[in-house]
């Protein structure tokens, strides 16, 4: 995926998959793609996809949120990284693109507390970048990060756990007067459902979606508490 917003149709749903900008991973290949399989079968797989793990030097991920137009509700989910780097904070004027104001958002869906899913929440002054929507997200996910965050089991450097709890502190904080916490699974709107998900965070959500005869299942980030995948998945079948 390019940083080129992505239209499509949901049955009588309009969607956008609009970037946020992108950031360059320098890891090791395994934590992108499998941190368990036997080493053989993953070279394998790797090779059928043209892919030389000896050779792997970066991954350029996308930092991508979900536009859903209802024709009663324009429906916002994850605000990408906002001004996390100087590639990210593209959102915004991605949606202008498309001729869609941050006003004209009316719910925001934020699937967990992550930087890369959060951190458009606010502008560059700290107030809600999107005045009008209702936010969403899952009570134990707010819980978790406006308390004190445990990330020790999380096998990245002290300076970033520092960064995720700051960043889900800015981005959270200034929206809790427009926030509402789900404490079971949900319709947010009609054709929209939060779907409990956690494991990657305590609180994640998945979005199913579905319109006539389609639904889509909207699954952002992966499910181990060890990884940190920047990029959603969108999984749509006819009904």
């Amino acid at each position: 995926m390019s940083n080129k917003n992505f239209p499509f149709r949901l049955g009588t749903f309009e969607c956008i998959v609009v970037c946020d900008g992108a950031h360059t991973y320098f890891h090791p290949i395994q934590i992108f793609v499998s941190v368990n399989a036997p080493k053989e079968c993953l070279e394998q797989a790797l090779r059928d996809h043209n892919l030389d793990p000896e050779r792997w030097e970066h991954y350029v991920s996308p930092y991508p949120s979900l536009l859903i137009n209802t024709g009663q509700h324009l429906v916002l989910v994850d605000t990408g990284a906002g001004d996390l780097e100087p590639t990210t904070g593209k959102l915004i004027s991605n949606l202008q693109v498309e001729g869609i104001k941050p006003s004209d958002i009316d719910i925001v869906i934020l699937t967990h507390g992550h930087p890369d899913h959060i951190g458009g929440n606010t502008d560059g002054e700290g107030r809600p970048a999107f005045p009008n929507a209702r936010y969403v997200m899952w009570r134990d996910e707010w819980d978790f990060w406006t308390s004190e965050p445990k990330l020790a089991e999380l096998d990245v450097p002290e300076q970033i756990k520092k960064l995720m709890i700051t960043v889900a502190r800015n981005n959270l904080l200034p929206i809790q007067h427009q926030l509402d916490l789900l404490k079971h699974e949900a319709e947010i709107v009609p054709g929209i459902r939060a779907i409990a998900a956690p494991g990657h965070t305590p609180g994640q959500i998945a979005v199913a979606v579905a319109s006539g005869n389609r639904e889509l299942l909207y699954l952002s980030d992966g499910t181990s508490p060890n990884t940190s995948g920047a990029s959603g998945m969108v999984h749509s079948r006819r009904l």
